[in-house]
C-alpha cells in the first residue's frame, strides 16, 4: 500500500525540482558593475561611429637605417616642416670621437708628405759638403805621402811601406766617392716612389675622414620630400 502511493509522490517531487532548476537556469544574470565609472560625453546630442583617421596625403614612413639612440628631437608636435628639414638626430658621440682620430691621422700623413716635398733641408747641405771636402783633403794628403815615398831612395822606405801608402790612397779615393754619392743623394731630395707612397697615405686618410663625416650626417633624419608636391609647386610642406 505504501509503495503504491509513494512512487507517484516521488515522481511529482522530482518533476517539481526539475522545473525549478530549469527556471533558475533560464534567468539572466544581473549586470556587472564596472570597477571604474566610464567617461561621459559632455554633449547632449552625440553620434557614435567607427572610422579610420588618415593623413591628407599618402602615408610617409620616417626612420633611419642605422641603429642608435635618439639624442635630440628637433621638431615638436604640430610644427610645420619642409622637405630636408632635420627631424631628429641619433647619438653621434662615438663617431665624432672616431672622426677626431682619423683627422689627426690625416694631419700626420699630410705632414709626412710635406716633409718629403721640402727635402733636402737647407741646413743639411753644408755638413754634406764638409764631409766631401774632408774626404778630398785626406785623399790629397795620402797622394802626397805616396809621391814622397816614390821619389825617395829605395833604402829609406821598404816595399811594405810603399804598398801601405798605395792602399791608403785607394781607400781615400773610395771615401771621396762615397762622400760625393751621399751628398748627391741628399741634394736630390726625397725619392719619387716615397712621395707616391706618402701621397697615397694622405688620400686614404682623407677617404676615411669623409666616410666618418658621411656616417655622422646619416644620423640626422630629415623630412622626406613629397614627389607630387615638389613637381607641381617646387616645394612641399607638412605638419609633424
Amino acid at each position: 500500500m505504501f509503495v503504491r502511493y509513494s512512487l507517484p509522490v516521488i515522481a511529482v517531487f522530482t518533476l517539481a525540482f526539475a522545473v525549478s532548476q530549469m527556471s533558475k537556469a533560464q534567468q539572466r544574470p544581473p549586470a556587472a558593475v564596472p570597477p571604474v565609472e566610464p567617461a561621459k560625453s559632455p554633449y547632449g546630442n552625440q553620434l557614435a561611429g567607427a572610422g579610420l583617421v588618415e593623413p591628407e596625403t599618402e602615408n610617409i614612413a620616417v626612420g633611419t637605417n642605422l641603429p642608435g639612440i635618439v639624442d635630440a628631437v628637433l621638431v615638436g608636435v604640430g610644427d610645420s616642416v619642409r622637405p630636408g628639414q632635420p627631424l631628429f638626430r641619433l647619438d653621434d658621440r662615438h663617431l665624432k670621437a672616431e672622426l677626431a682620430v682619423k683627422q689627426s691621422m690625416l694631419t700626420a700623413a699630410e705632414a709626412a708628405l710635406a716633409k718629403l716635398d721640402m727635402m733636402p733641408r737647407p741646413e743639411e747641405l753644408p755638413p754634406g759638403k764638409a764631409v766631401v771636402a774632408e774626404a778630398e783633403a785626406n785623399l790629397k794628403d795620402q797622394m802626397l805621402m805616396l809621391d814622397r815615398i816614390k821619389k825617395a831612395a829605395g833604402a829609406v822606405f821598404s816595399e811594405d811601406e810603399l804598398s801601405r801608402r798605395e792602399m791608403a790612397v785607394e781607400m781615400a779615393k773610395a771615401t771621396v766617392s762615397k762622400a760625393k754619392a751621399n751628398y748627391a743623394l741628399l741634394e736630390a731630395g726625397a725619392w719619387k716612389a716615397d712621395k707616391l707612397v706618402a701621397a697615397a697615405a694622405v688620400d686614404q686618410a682623407k677617404a676615411q675622414v669623409n666616410q666618418t663625416k658621411t656616417e655622422i650626417e646619416r644620423l640626422v633624419v630629415n623630412a622626406p620630400a613629397l614627389p607630387h608636391d615638389v613637381k607641381s609647386h617646387g616645394t612641399a610642406a607638412g605638419e609633424f
